[in-house]
């Protein structure tokens, strides 16, 4: 069975589309079959994949104009990606969607006309709530929030929530987790919150944390996942735990 899930924190930088590329490669070299769907008009995780100019994506999807299959491009065996593709950032605005529902139902809908079975498609969600949003969140079975452990990060994490919430009863009982990022472990106030978070989500904080690593970034600047730029770094040690947990559903 597929696991669908949507990858999101309405602040930008928390680490949002590190995590679902590396995630999503982690979970690939675990033979698990993977597909990231990027639905974020700013378009980071397709420039990460250096798929940023691709004409065709889920702009594309969503237009009905192609499948998921039609628009994904392969990453590695049993990994690829959907990009953007292009117009993706005036979808909302081009659309005459008189009927709002129906609209926020349609990456859902490609999603279960998939013929090939995946394991684990991983949606980058928008920092901003939108019809794109809705959508990701209402084709998802599992949401991530990644947190960094600050005030802006923490303010994302709390109206990512909440839009969750707003949207439970249509979700059918999509799960909530939550996954620290960039977490500086010897920082006594990051280890406080951290504990904080634990308590006040109980066995909802994924075991790893993702610990603050200067190979990260590196690895975004030169357009690789973590473990194309730096395999043994901690960084990359951390999203294979991260997805160790994700199968074996380990949480605080």
């Amino acid at each position: 069975m597929t696991r669908v899930i949507a990858i999101m924190n309405q602040y930008a930088q928390a680490g949002k589309t590190m995590t679902t590329l590396n995630l999503g490669y982690a979970l690939a070299l675990m033979n698990k079959t993977v597909t990231l769907i990027d639905i974020d008009p700013k378009a980071q995780l397709s420039q990460d994949c250096r798929l940023g100019d691709a004409t065709m994506g889920i702009n594309q999807v969503l237009k009905n104009e192609v499948s998921i299959a039609q628009a994904r491009h392969s990453l590695a065996d049993g990994f690829a990606v959907v990009p953007v593709g292009e117009g993706l950032m005036t979808y909302e605005k081009e659309g005459n969607y008189n009927n709002k529902m129906q609209q926020s139902y349609k990456l859902k809908k490609m999603i279960e006309a998939m013929t090939e079975q995946q394991d684990f498609i991983l949606i980058d969600c928008p920092s901003k709530s939108s019809l794109l949003t809705v959508n990701a969140l209402l084709a998802a079975d599992e949401i991530i929030i990644p947190t960094k452990i600050d005030f802006a990060s923490l303010q994302g994490m709390v109206q990512s929530i909440s839009l969750f919430k707003r949207l439970k009863k249509l979700s059918k009982g999509a799960k909530l987790w939550l996954v620290l990022t960039q977490l500086n472990q010897t920082d006594s106030v990051a280890s406080e919150i951290k504990d904080s978070l634990k308590a006040y989500f109980p066995q909802r904080v994924f075991n790893t944390a993702i610990r603050k690593d200067n190979a990260l970034a590196e690895s975004r600047k030169n357009k690789e996942s973590i473990f194309d730029y730096q395999q043994q770094s901690d960084a990359a040690a951390d999203y294979f735990l991260l997805a160790q947990d994700i199968i074996e559903g380990r949480v605080n």
